[in-house]
């Protein structure tokens, strides 16, 4: 028969409770994972990342028309060809809305000329006609797509018009017009005052 114990006075720690082998430690966190799912792979396993290719300046391939000095700064920023591509892509993209809102702006203007459109346009053709007669300004509007903007055709407009009704341009230089009375005396001094006809 076991002798009684002595009643516990207080100041001794209650007996831990038994744990379970292999039982977490109190308050420890513990990784959950789903069933059948293997174990991750440890630092020494995983493989090392694969840095991405950077061509050369000189090695981007971005399509015709593109100009290739471009490349300078995709290879300073570090940019892969697929990288490189998509800002091409994306700003042709933008060009082309531009351009197509200038169309749309040009045709706009000429049309709120009504029933003189057709006649005030041969007028700006005409007065880029006679500012270039090379053509090379009208090529480097073409390109940039200004050929359609409306302050550049109505400026042609006004030139052509002023040309179609006196011949000329104004001139911001204020010249005294010449007295006709002044270049019959040089020719004719012996009708100016105080000169005398000479009879045949």
């Amino acid at each position: 028969m076991a002798e009684p114990q002595a009643p516990s006075q207080g100041n001794e720690n209650p007996p831990a409770p038994p744990q379970e082998p292999n039982a977490p430690e109190p308050n420890a966190e513990v990784a959950l994972q789903p069933e059948g799912t293997p174990p991750s792979p440890t630092n020494e396993e995983q493989p090392g990342a694969v840095a991405p290719v950077v061509p050369a300046a000189d090695g981007y391939q971005l399509g015709e028309g593109i100009d290739q000095n471009i490349g300078t700064v995709f290879n300073k920023l570090g940019m892969t060809q697929d990288q490189a591509a998509g800002v091409v892509m994306m700003d042709q993209a933008r060009a082309k809305m531009g351009a197509e809102a200038q169309a749309k702006a040009g045709a706009d203007h000429i049309k709120s000329w009504g029933d003189v459109s057709e006649t005030n346009l041969n007028l700006a053709r005409r007065g880029m006609d006679h500012f270039d007669p090379t053509g090379e300004l009208k090529t480097m509007l073409n390109e940039s797509g200004m050929g359609n903007n409306p302050r550049v055709i109505e400026m042609f407009f006004q030139f052509g018009n002023r040309m179609e009704e006196g011949g000329f341009l104004p001139s911001n230089v204020n010249t005294p017009p010449a007295r006709a009375t002044e270049t019959a005396h040089m020719w004719y001094p012996e009708y100016s005052p105080g000169g005398t006809k000479q009879n045949g």
